[in-house]
């Protein structure tokens, strides 16, 4: 925990210290350079993204309408 001053930014390397996690982060902790940084080292996380974030396509999937897990 922080104070309102502090900015959440600056406590990601704190919180994030575990490669084998997958993170779940507010958009308080939006940072894509450092988030670029952290993926390249192997750290794995999701987060909303900015309103104004500009996204770009890499592969379109196909989802299955159906799965060998029954009624999941």
């Amino acid at each position: 925990m922080t104070n309102a001053k502090e900015h959440d930014r600056g406590q990601l390397e704190v919180l994030v210290y575990d490669k084998e996690c997958l993170y779940v982060l507010d958009r308080g902790y939006l940072d894509y350079e450092r988030f670029d940084r952290m993926t390249d080292e192997g750290y794995f996380f999701v987060s909303r993204l900015r309103k104004n974030a500009v996204v770009r396509t890499l592969e379109h999937l196909n989802l299955f309408t159906t799965s060998n897990f029954g009624d999941v």
